[in-house]
């Protein structure tokens, strides 16, 4: 009698895989490219190229991707705007342009990115290491996963070969992998729906409320001081120190976390706010870029918190520290990333405020 072909072929248990790897990411698709990131306002003057200098600058930003010498990689505040615009045909129309110019590239989701940051100042806190840092080759993945980083989940009796046939339709069927296709698959209505606008809103107003309250008498001095601290240390708390904590397991076992502790607080001190302040700035550029944010907003005595302000926060906290421009048409923000960048934030974009300018800093740099 015959065997059935296959029938005694191994099976795997069940098990897992990533399913972007950020550094090829970055070798295929944005090594040796400047990095451009645009806020909404301009990804709208491009989509519907109303003025000529909006046309020209669409033309240029195409023919630097095309050449090879720019990408304009989206973000979760990015591709979340896009879901949210009410209007079908301006989603579809804008979701062409992004798709062209991003190549599908995004940011990790800003938590992913925080989170790689915990993993450097722990290098910092706990290995001595002043250097520690992201590699900008980190931070990019494609965009379905600008939500967080996704992994496929593999039930137990799988065929190796099956497997690998799988993600080999995964990685050559193109279409899932752009912005379009979630414009034409995802539910507008729900997303909306579900969106937590409202509640960032009124969140910040209850924040800058108490801190208008808390700062009579101060000088503005003092108060952005303590503010700054107040954001470092709820950050720290929030996405440093879960980083911490599994780096510590990881290289020491959970069993030695305190002891590790321990030695780190003899032989270097807490050292207080000055301390924080000096490791978010060298390993953890994006949340120190939060935490001026924040407390910049809170400082705001005479602006009213808005609910788009969350979205200044999503364009802003990550993008200005590992792309090379960062433009937007919200005067406030750039007065905002601006004034962080003299306060040495280690931003490496360069500020720009419309396609005009965009358009000029393509063309110095021969693009």
């Amino acid at each position: 009698m015959s065997t059935p072909a296959g029938a005694f072929t191994d099976t795997l248990p069940a098990f897992s895989v990533r399913q972007f790897e950020p550094e090829k990411i970055y070798a295929e698709h944005v090594d040796g490219r400047r990095v451009i990131y645009l806020d909404n306002n301009i990804w709208i003057d491009l989509r519907d190229a109303k003025t000529d200098e909006a046309y020209v600058c669409r033309g240029a930003c195409l023919r630097a991707v095309d050449e090879g010498r720019a990408i304009f990689p989206l973000s979760y505040g990015a591709v979340s705007e896009v879901l949210h615009n009410p209007s079908k045909e301006a989603r579809e129309r804008q979701a062409d342009v992004m798709d062209a110019l991003s190549l599908g590239v995004t940011f990790r989701a800003p938590h992913v990115v925080y989170a790689l940051e915990g993993e450097a100042a722990y290098g910092y806190f706990y290995r001595n290491d002043t250097t520690a840092a992201v590699s900008r080759s980190q931070v990019f993945t494609l965009i379905p996963d600008h939500i967080g980083d996704g992994r496929l989940e593999f039930p137990a009796g799988w065929r190796p070969d099956d497997v690998a046939k799988f993600l080999g339709f995964m990685q050559r069927e193109a279409s899932w992998r752009t912005l379009r296709w979630h414009v034409d698959h995802l539910d507008h209505e729900e997303i909306a729906k579900h969106h937590q606008l409202g509640r960032y809103e009124s969140a910040m107003a209850e924040v800058v409320a108490k801190q208008r309250e808390l700062a009579r008498g101060e000088s503005k001095t003092k108060v952005r001081a303590r503010l700054l601290t107040q954001e470092r240390v709820a950050l720290f708390n929030q996405h440093v120190l879960p980083a911490l904590r599994r780096a510590l397991i990881r290289d020491v076992g959970i069993e030695r976390i305190a002891e590790e502790s321990d030695r780190v607080l003899r032989e270097h001190g807490d050292g207080g706010p000055e301390r924080l302040a000096q490791v978010f700035r060298a390993a953890t550029p994006s949340l120190e870029l939060l935490a001026q944010l924040f407390a910049a907003r809170a400082l705001d005595t005479n602006g009213k918190p808005k609910a788009t302000d969350f979205w200044d926060t999503e364009h802003a906290s990550v993008s200005p520290v590992y792309s090379d421009a960062f433009v937007t048409a919200d005067g406030g923000l750039r007065t905002l990333l601006r004034t962080q960048r003299e306060r040495s934030v280690d931003m490496r974009a360069e500020i720009l405020g419309s396609v005009h300018d965009l358009a000029r800093w393509l063309g110095d740099r021969g693009e």
